[in-house]
């Protein structure tokens, strides 16, 4: 019997939602005893709430109430929860009245599922490390062994790196509060580390809940039993190391070993499924020329901790980016303004390596020198307190820059930060840049809760969000923007 909160909802709202309760009942039946129920944010009343055509708050939160709530279990690639958060979408799309390049808005996306972390290996000086107590590799990616020498570089922040040679090494740091491991891997591998080995902030291997993207760097998370044994192999302990670092004390301690870390998966083909729509031109200029705007919608899933089953929610990575397109969609449908026709892609498969959107360049709805754009949309709900965001255009260009300027000009309560260094390279832009494809992609930048479970719903930004999705439409049919397209020859489109 359907709950009368949600049966209210149904007659409010624009969609099919008995389709959306249905499917939770269904996947509920096949993966999970527990009840799975649409949760709806306290601040949005069911009996009086309607979409409207321009990019509002109400919009953004009603989306994000059903993306990232417990029902869809963390969207996790190639799971019945990924087919449900993709039915909501493409349920999305032809309520807008969006058109299709097939009858099902869906396109099959092939990948192999990796089962991670299992019969993993950790040696040193003869002595086997016992997988997950002592450790627990922390990013995805398929079987792989890395061997050589150990140094420390207390948190791992650049500054620690001044008197120490990494390179061809494992660097073993310090794992604290407000420290983002991904920044924390990333300085690493510049200076040239092999791998990172992470010792755990609460004195255990920990529960898996923190997994990295696809990287060739391994990072493993290391307990203080484990720890313990590497340093007494410099006179020290943990202990000691730890209160040497909070009290800012240099350490110079060599480990005087080399350690070989093994990490293996299996591997059995499943299927992911982009959401594809798109919006035709009403300016007759550029009818056969496309700019897409995309955003990745899986998510990491579930870890069981203990008794009880944490929820990645993913609220900012990335139901932000995916409620951004389908606000967008929704605002350019009611608009008159559109030069060039709008392909729409909710990806799948983000976290497993970028496999969603790398397989539509490969297998584009039109041809791929019609694309002459793509605008990627990933972690844009937590604008911080100075409205700073980033836009990565992954190369540096003039004529970017010039609508950076009239847009900071146009919006000038949000500063909009050209970066080409950090943050989030390896989203899905880098799939259509690969192509030659002119690409940005925005974002408003990692945070602490990145791949954990407390990237939540209520940490969300939404007058930010809204304020900067406001600005990425304006962005995107900029008047500059048709003279950035055109500045690019066909042949440096061609793939």
């Amino acid at each position: 019997m359907l709950n009368k909160r949600i049966i209210k909802n149904m007659k409010s709202k624009n969609i099919p939602f008995i389709l959306l309760v249905v499917s939770l009942s269904l996947v509920s039946c096949r993966v999970s005893k527990q009840s799975a129920m649409v949760y709806i944010p306290s601040e949005i009343d069911p009996a009086d709430y309607t979409t409207v055509t321009d990019i509002t708050e109400n919009d953004i939160r009603w989306h994000m109430g059903i993306l990232a709530s417990d029902s869809m279990y963390g969207r996790k690639s190639a799971t019945n929860y990924e087919v449900l958060a993709a039915d909501y979408i493409k349920e999305q799309f032809k309520s807008l009245e969006l058109k299709s390049f097939s009858n099902s808005y869906l396109q099959d996306v092939p990948i192999t599922s990796t089962k991670y972390f299992n019969n993993c290996e950790l040696y040193f000086n003869g002595y086997a490390s016992d997988y997950p107590t002592d450790f627990r590799p922390m990013i995805m990616f398929d079987s792989l062994t890395v061997a050589g020498e150990l140094v420390f570089a207390g948190y791992g922040f650049d500054s620690d790196y001044s008197d120490i040679d990494v390179k061809g090494k494992w660097v073993m740091i310090l794992e604290r509060n407000n420290s983002i491991l991904y920044e924390r891997k990333a300085t690493a591998k510049n200076k040239g580390a092999l791998g990172v080995l992470v010792i755990g902030m609460d004195g255990t291997s920990g529960d898996g809940r923190y997994v990295l993207p696809v990287d060739s760097t391994p990072m493993i998370r290391i307990s203080h039993e484990l720890s313990d044994r590497l340093f007494s192999l410099a006179c020290t302990t943990v202990s000691d190391v730890l209160k040497k670092a909070e009290a800012n004390e240099n350490q110079d301690i060599t480990i005087p070993i080399s350690v070989r870390g093994t990490i293996k998966s299996e591997q059995q083909p499943v299927t992911s499924q982009n959401v594809i729509a798109y919006l035709e031109a009403n300016d007759s200029g550029y009818k056969n020329e496309y700019i897409v705007i995309g955003a990745h919608y899986d998510h990491i899933g579930t870890q069981t901790a203990g008794d009880s089953l944490q929820i990645f929610n993913g609220a900012d990575d990335n139901a932000s980016g995916v409620v951004g397109l389908l606000e967008i969609a929704e605002k350019m449908r009611a608009g008159e303004n559109l030069k060039y026709n709008i392909i729409f892609v909710a990806f799948g498969a983000e976290e497993l390596g970028l496999i969603g959107s790398r397989y539509f360049c490969n297998n584009p709805p039109v041809p791929l020198e019609k694309i002459k754009f793509m605008v990627n949309l990933d972690m844009i709900g937590r604008l911080n307190l100075s409205n700073v965001a980033y836009m990565n255009p992954v190369e540096s260009n003039d004529k970017i820059n010039a609508i950076l300027d009239e847009m900071n000009d146009l919006y000038p309560d949000i500063k909009v930060i050209p970066d080409l260094d950090s943050h989030l390279q390896g989203s899905d832009h880098t799939s259509f840049f690969n192509k030659k494809i002119p690409v940005v992609s925005f974002t408003t930048g990692l945070h602490k809760e990145y791949h954990t479970p407390a990237d939540m719903a209520d940490l969300i930004n939404y007058s930010g969000q809204k304020r900067l999705l406001d600005y990425i439409y304006d962005f995107v049919i900029s008047p500059a923007m048709d003279n950035f397209i055109r500045s690019f020859t066909s042949s440096e489109l061609s793939p």
